[in-house]
């Protein structure tokens, strides 16, 4: 009797497969959950497929000429034709045509597209009654008119400004309060013939560039240069093989990581060396997992030692971000348009405490390199101007300067220098004959006004918030001292931005518009392309009306630069196994020649454990136009 019944079929374990698996037959198993898949109905789909296209077709057709049909009958005009048939207006027209150039500019792209028929084909299925110029037109009529309307905006606004730190002959030299460059030779040259015959324009180097070459100097000791490669066959790898960096972002997905995926390090941009270890140092447990777990889908046998058996690499990594993070804070901060060079002194203490605190058992080697490499960089930057200004900071008020003699004759006798200089301007001359002071008679007056600060004494003991004042010259203007001196000399030091951080951003625009294909381009398109670009950039919000119609300034700026990554990501070289096998078994030899104990140079004129004691490091972050924001 119970040979008769029929065994029901045993379940299995496991969650049931998706409806999807009813058209495909299952095969062997290429990694766990992943199957390989025949179609059960190949040729019928696509027969089905081939229906379904034309049956949507001759839909269409019926459709239009059914529309047609009734158009005649009717004699109606549908909205579509009306505006492809309607006259498009002047000022309508110059809307695109302004829209055109900023996608050309903006967008890098070639001058000759306007000429392709495909893209002529797509402007006119989206406006049919635009006429689109010529390539001749668009360069020569449209980028012209462009250039001189975004010309006018700028000198409206360097109009208003009290200081300039900006060369633009048609000025006036009286306005200059000083001049900033990097350390090239030539631009060193021109910088002293221009001091030289306007000695009230202060000779400035710029900060941000020091900080970056202090990044390259860190980088090149045997210690960090090897965890970089390292880091770089893994980067590689997982931007390069599309199932590794799947994997990769569903184990982020998972965990709830912030902060995105790997990161890549980038020449131009500062900050990156910081954020490209910080992010394997996020993501190590889920390399970890997927290595171990996936041993089918890594196929590479560099990434898997570097990633389980390299001893102490994610220590390592840890310990080379800590000492990079304050590098990227103080470029970030130093960055800004509202940074002065009293932050310049602050944030290279900031800096030099950092390096002071690497745990001298670890790294030993890279510690002196650390220290060497900053009292190489500190001995360009400890001028007097900056010392000065960081005293007479209302915030900073000179906390940590030690009390030396030598040290405040220093502050006095740049406070005295300066203030002589700027006696060759007429406006501030008529301030003697106002209180009938000589130049001598003058410059005790400051002096005395300079104690006074420091001693907070009535117009100088009212409190700064740099959260609620509007700027260091409104707190300065403020106070009112009579005669006003030491006020005008402020105003003067606070008013320069002690980088040039701005122009080296539109030097990399410039090379990322040139490319390797554009070498015809004119040097002056390449200006007014640039000058264009740059603008559009800072007013990103208002110049883009309709795509920001619901969006922050900020979060179209994050949209912009994640689109640029995505590109630079896809330009990363194409992994080789064999390459990257020799960088992981080269041995980690410190090579670097020894060098003698050192102590830091700052540690001369700052007392650093008196001024970071009580006072973490202030985030004087930029605005949200301000960070990173140049593509």
């Amino acid at each position: 009797m119970f040979d008769n019944i029929i065994p029901e079929k045993l379940k299995t374990g496991g969650c049931p497969k998706k409806p999807i698996w009813r058209f495909f037959e299952q095969g062997d198993e290429v990694d766990k959950g992943h199957y390989i898949a025949m179609c059960l109905a190949y040729h019928s789909v696509r027969e089905a497929v081939k229906y379904m296209v034309e049956m949507r077709e001759e839909s269409s057709n019926f459709t239009s000429t059914k529309r047609k049909g009734s158009q005649v009958e009717k004699d109606q005009t549908t909205l579509a034709n009306f505006y492809k048939n309607s006259e498009l207006g002047n000022e309508r027209k110059g809307v695109i045509d302004v829209a055109l150039i900023k996608a050309f500019v903006c967008c890098d792209l070639p001058w000759h597209l306007i000429d392709h028929p495909f893209f002529i084909e797509l402007l006119r299925q989206l406006r049919p009654n635009y006429n689109l110029p010529d390539r001749k037109t668009l360069i020569n009529t449209l980028l012209t008119e462009k250039i001189l309307r975004v010309s006018v905006k700028c000198y409206k606004l360097l109009d208003k400004e009290d200081y300039l730190t900006l060369v633009l002959d048609d000025i006036g030299a009286q306005k200059f309060a000083g001049i900033v460059t990097d350390a090239g030779s030539n631009v060193h040259a021109a910088r002293n013939l221009l001091s030289e015959k306007f000695p009230h324009i202060l000779n400035i180097r710029c900060i941000a560039h020091s900080l970056n070459l202090i990044t390259k100097d860190l980088m090149k000791h045997a210690f960090a240069k090897r965890i970089i490669q390292w880091y770089m066959v893994i980067v590689t790898y997982f931007k390069k093989s599309h199932r590794p960096k799947e994997l990769l972002d569903l184990k982020i997905q998972e965990k709830r990581i912030l902060g995105g995926g790997l990161k890549t390090y980038l020449d131009t941009r500062w900050t990156t060396v910081h954020e490209m270890l910080d992010s394997i140092s996020r993501l190590e447990i889920c390399l970890k997992e997927i290595v171990n777990k996936n041993p089918n889908v890594i196929a590479s046998e560099a990434v898997k030692t570097i990633i389980n058996r390299k001893r102490g690499f994610f220590n390592d990594v840890c310990d080379l971000a800590n000492i990079m993070k304050p590098i990227k804070e103080a470029i970030l901060n130093l960055e800004s348009n509202k940074a002065t060079l009293a932050d310049c002194y602050f944030f290279l203490a900031y800096l030099g405490q950092s390096i002071n605190k690497i745990p001298e058992d670890d790294h030993v080697a890279f510690r002196q390199h650390a220290i060497k490499t900053f009292n190489e960089r500190f001995k360009l930057y400890n001028f007097d101007e900056y010392l000065l200004t960081y005293y007479i900071h209302p915030r900073y008020r000179g906390t940590g300067v030690k009390k030396l003699k030598t040290i405040y004759r220093r502050i006095q006798g740049a406070a005295a220098r300066i203030w002589q200089q700027m006696l060759k301007i007429p406006d501030i001359a008529a301030y003697l004959k106002e209180y009938k002071h000589s130049k001598k008679e003058s410059a005790e007056v400051l002096l005395m006004q300079l104690g006074e600060f420091h001693l907070k004494t009535i117009p100088y003991n009212s409190p700064y918030n740099s959260n609620i004042s509007t700027s260091l010259s409104n707190w300065w203007k403020m106070c009112i001292p009579i005669p006003p001196y030491l006020q005008l000399l402020a105003i003067k030091l606070f008013s320069i931005i002690p980088h040039t951080a701005n122009c080296e951003r539109i030097w990399s625009i410039c090379g990322w518009m040139i490319g390797k294909r554009r070498t015809r381009l004119s040097v002056d398109n390449l200006e007014a392309m640039s000058k264009i670009h740059s603008y559009y950039i800072t007013n990103i919000k208002p110049e883009l009306p309709n795509y920001g119609k619901d969006q922050t300034a900020e979060e179209i700026r994050t949209n912009l630069n994640n689109t640029f990554r995505n590109i630079e990501d896809d330009e990363i070289d194409e992994y080789d196994e064999e390459e990257m096998a020799e960088i992981v078994a080269c041995p980690f030899t410190d090579n670097i020649e020894q060098s003698s104990s050192q102590q830091l140079e700052i540690l001369n004129v700052l007392d650093l454990d008196l001024m970071f004691r009580n006072n973490p490091v202030a985030n004087k972050q930029l605005d949200d136009d301000e960070l990173d924001n140049f593509i």
